[in-house]
């Protein structure tokens, strides 16, 4: 799986877990296509990214169950999609934000100022992830700009979208989530993994069919 098609990957699942209207199943549906095998790997990600193409279309049921899972949750199971909550139990920690603002000036970014929302919030790191891929991606193998790039996506997922995606994974499965979000919190974990050994390793794949 290439480097190109893991920000592909986490640029749709921001949009998963910002919009529950966002029409996401035909991206990832393509994206899943064309995936080469990986030592059977990447059957982690394609079964469920399979499973959700399966699924009906209720954009209605969706957006009410957003609302249950990630805003106003049945007997105190809402699920706080952000990372100050899952990590320390409080909203806008100060040392969670604050490492986060430390990456976005290493990338030479800002927090979005069109939504009302802290840069925690799940969707945000995964849209940050993405803009960091698509730079690594563009940069030229060897580079210092390709290692800066990369130091940057290897923090963002160790520090913390990984651990921070595993625990909005688990708080999920006790709150008996539609399988949309079910299947999409399995693609989260599982790519996260996946990417994190990519980014360890000696090569990384950028883009389809090339290895950098």
């Amino acid at each position: 799986m290439s480097i190109t098609e893991f920000a592909e990957l986490f640029e749709i699942l921001s949009e998963v877990f910002l919009d529950p209207e966002a029409d996401v199943k035909l991206r990832l549906s393509a994206l899943a296509g064309g995936l080469s095998d990986d030592g059977g790997v990447l059957e982690r990600l394609r079964s469920p990214i399979q499973e959700i193409v399966r699924l009906g279309d209720d954009k209605r049921r969706l957006a009410v169950e957003y609302v249950r899972l990630f805003m106003h949750g049945t007997t105190n199971r809402t699920v706080h999609p952000y990372e100050s909550v899952q990590s320390c139990g409080r909203l806008m920690d100060h040392e969670c934000l604050q490492d986060l603002r430390n990456l976005f000036d290493r990338a030479d970014v800002r927090p979005r100022e069109d939504v009302a929302m802290p840069p925690d919030h799940l969707g945000l790191e995964l849209e940050f992830l993405a803009f960091v891929l698509g730079n690594l991606a563009s940069a030229p193998a060897g580079s210092v700009s390709f290692e800066h790039w990369r130091s940057i996506a290897a923090d963002t997922v160790d520090s913390h979208l990984l651990p921070f995606g595993r625990k909005i994974a688990a708080h999920l499965d006790e709150a008996d989530p539609d399988p949309y979000y079910r299947l999409s919190s399995q693609i989260l974990v599982a790519g996260l993994e996946q990417l994190e050994c990519r980014l360890a390793g000696d090569a990384l794949e950028v883009s389809s069919g090339k290895t950098r």
